[in-house]
């Protein structure tokens, strides 16, 4: 909760900033770490060895994912990807 000149506003963290829309031929490094919901946490990680996964962001904005890549959601408005391969 923050206060702001005698106000409060509940601010609730924001669980996931998007969704998978789309894959095709996903291969995943591990397994045991494919995702196994369409919601893109905060701090997501997709470590991805071939094929495609787009993400839709509640911003509207989309990112196509072409493995082999690593991607990972650090917050609301960024993500960055580690290894471009």
């Amino acid at each position: 909760m923050a206060v702001n000149a005698g106000r409060c506003k509940w601010e609730r963290p924001l669980e996931h900033v998007g969704r998978i829309t789309g894959t095709a031929s996903c291969r995943w490094r591990d397994p045991q770490t494919a995702p196994t919901s369409p919601a893109v946490p905060v701090g997501g990680k997709f470590d991805l060895t071939s094929g495609l996964v787009e993400i839709t962001y509640r911003s509207g904005a989309r990112v196509i994912l072409e493995g082999p890549c690593v991607y990972e959601t650090d917050s609301r408005a960024v993500a960055t990807s580690p290894s471009a391969s």
